[in-house]
């Protein structure tokens, strides 16, 4: 995994962007692709989504804000994911700083949890979130 430090961060933000989410310096977003059906019932199950009503993978996606990926997991977006263990050692090693933010949309309730390890959540506003789906997709399917 390769993580910018935060003065990277913060000196390639989109100026728009440092102004609004100054403290901002990792944007999280869940996503998910479709995927075949399994012949496996139970693993059916598991990949069904009732979003997207058919099968698919799920994943958390963590980019900085100028649009580079520096985190992916798959469906387990909180503890077992090992982002949080990512945060902090990130705040160990000064790569980020307790008092930075993680930005996501409304979806993601992880503020206690965030709190706990002294970041702060910024909730994506419509039009950030419209920003961050489409640079995600490019990201994703445009390598």
């Amino acid at each position: 995994m390769v993580w910018p430090h935060r003065d990277t961060i913060i000196s390639s933000m989109l100026s728009q962007l440092k102004h609004d989410f100054p403290s901002a310096l990792i944007i999280i977003d869940g996503t998910e692709l479709k995927a075949q059906a399994q012949c496996a019932l139970a693993l059916q199950s598991q990949l069904y989504s009732d979003n997207k009503y058919h099968i698919t993978l799920k994943c958390i996606i963590a980019s900085d804000p100028s649009g580079s990926l520096v985190f992916v997991s798959d469906k387990a977006i909180t503890k077992d994911s090992g982002f949080y263990t990512v945060l902090k050692t990130l705040i160990e090693h000064e790569y980020i700083k307790e008092g930075d933010a993680v930005m996501a949309d409304k979806g993601f309730t992880i503020a206690d949890k965030l709190r706990e390890i002294g970041l702060k959540l910024n909730i994506m506003c419509t039009q950030t979130y419209v920003y961050t789906k489409v640079l995600f997709y490019l990201l994703i399917f445009n390598k």
